[in-house]
C-alpha cells in the first residue's frame, strides 16, 4: 500500500530583526568636596583620643530613568566633626555626624 505525504508550502513572511536595546538611564553630577584638620586631645600608651574638624558635602542631582527623574538619587549631604577613639590594641571606635 502506498503512503503519499503531504506538504503544505506556508507563506514566509521576512521579519526585520528586533531593535537593540537601548539604555535611556542618564546618570546625574555628582560632586564632593572635603576639608580635613585633626588634633590629639590625649595621646598615651594606652589610649588615644583624637578630634578631627572634618567638613565635606555632597551634592548629587536626579538620575533619570525612561525620561522619568528617580526620587531616590538625589543626595544633598554636609558632613561634620568625628571623635577617634583608640583603646590600647582591642578597641577603636569613631564617633561622626552627617546632616542633610
Amino acid at each position: 500500500m502506498p503512503v503519499e505525504a503531504a506538504f503544505s508550502s506556508a507563506p514566509v513572511f521576512n521579519t526585520p530583526p528586533a531593535p537593540k536595546a537601548t539604555s535611556t538611564i542618564q546618570y546625574a553630577n555628582d560632586f564632593t568636596w572635603l576639608a580635613v584638620r585633626g588634633y590629639y586631645i590625649a595621646l598615651t600608651d594606652d589610649y588615644t583620643i583624637a578630634l578631627q574638624a572634618l567638613v565635606s558635602r555632597r551634592i548629587k542631582g536626579k538620575d533619570t530613568a525612561h525620561g522619568e527623574p528617580d526620587e531616590d538619587s538625589a543626595i544633598r549631604a554636609f558632613f561634620l566633626p568625628t571623635i577617634d577613639i583608640t583603646w590600647s590594641t582591642h578597641l577603636s571606635a569613631t564617633v561622626a555626624s552627617i546632616s542633610h
